[in-house]
C-alpha cells in the first residue's frame, strides 16, 4: 500500500514541546473502486428489459443452476403458422424435457430427429435479431416464465394466442406437441398434434 506523509510541528507556549504528526492515506484500492462497483451493478439487468438482441429478458438464474445467467425472448415471434415438426413420432419418456434450461437441447433433439424436414424448432433455429443468431425453441416451463413475465406485465408485443413449446405429449398422447396459451394465464399448457400450426416466439440465453 503506498503511503503519503504529510506533517506539521505545533510549538505550544510552555517550555515542553509537543510534536503532532498528522498522517494521510492515499485510498489503498485505487480512485476508480466505486465507479467499478457502480459499473458492474448497471451492466446487470432485471426482468422486463431490453435485452443485447433487442428483445426482453424474461427470468434470471439466481440460484446459478445453468451455465447462463438470463434468458431473453426474441422482439417478434419467428412464425404465426407452423407445424411442431413434420415426423410425429414419440422420442421417448424423458428424451425431451419442459424444465427451464432444457429449450435449447429439446431444439437441437427435435432438428436431428431421422426424416426431419421443418418444424418449430427449426423455425427458431433460423431466427436473427440484433445480431444474434443463437435463438432456440424453448421449453414448456421457459414459455410459461415468458408469459407470466412479460405479456401479463404488457411488455412483448406478444399475439394472444397459442405459442409452441419444445416439449411433448406423453405416453398418453404421444403424438402431439405442448403449447402455451398467451390467451389463457390459469393453463400452464395444452398439446395438440405436431402437425398442428402454432406462433414460434424464440428465446436465447447468455
Amino acid at each position: 500500500m503506498s503511503m503519503k506523509t504529510s506533517g506539521r510541528v505545533l510549538f505550544p507556549v510552555a517550555s515542553t514541546a509537543v510534536v503532532l504528526v498528522l498522517f494521510a492515506c492515499s485510498n489503498p484500492a485505487g480512485p476508480d473502486l466505486a465507479a467499478d462497483i457502480q459499473g458492474s451493478e448497471t451492466n446487470g439487468y432485471s426482468i422486463g428489459d431490453t435485452g443485447p438482441a433487442g428483445g426482453w429478458i424474461f427470468y434470471i438464474d439466481v440460484e446459478n443452476e445453468h451455465d447462463w445467467t438470463y434468458l431473453e425472448a426474441a422482439p417478434t415471434d419467428a412464425s404465426e403458422s407452423v407445424a411442431w415438426s413434420n415426423i410425429s413420432q414419440y422420442f421417448g419418456l424423458g428424451v425431451l424435457s419442459g424444465n427451464i434450461g432444457r429449450g435449447a437441447s429439446n431444439t437441437a433433439l427435435i432438428v436431428a430427429q431421422d426424416g426431419h424436414t421443418e418444424s418449430a424448432a427449426q423455425v427458431a433455429l433460423d431466427y436473427e435479431a440484433g445480431g444474434f443468431d443463437d435463438w432456440f425453441l424453448p421449453s414448456n416451463m421457459e414459455l410459461e416464465a415468458m408469459r407470466d413475465n412479460l405479456h401479463l406485465a404488457g411488455i412483448g408485443n406478444f399475439a394472444v394466442a397459442q405459442h409452441w413449446s419444445s416439449m411433448e405429449m406423453g405416453t398418453g398422447s404421444p403424438n402431439s406437441g405442448r403449447f402455451v396459451d398467451f390467451g389463457n394465464p390459469d393453463s400452464p399448457w395444452g398439446a395438440v398434434t405436431k402437425s398442428s400450426t402454432r406462433r414460434v416466439r424464440p428465446v436465447r440465453s447468455f
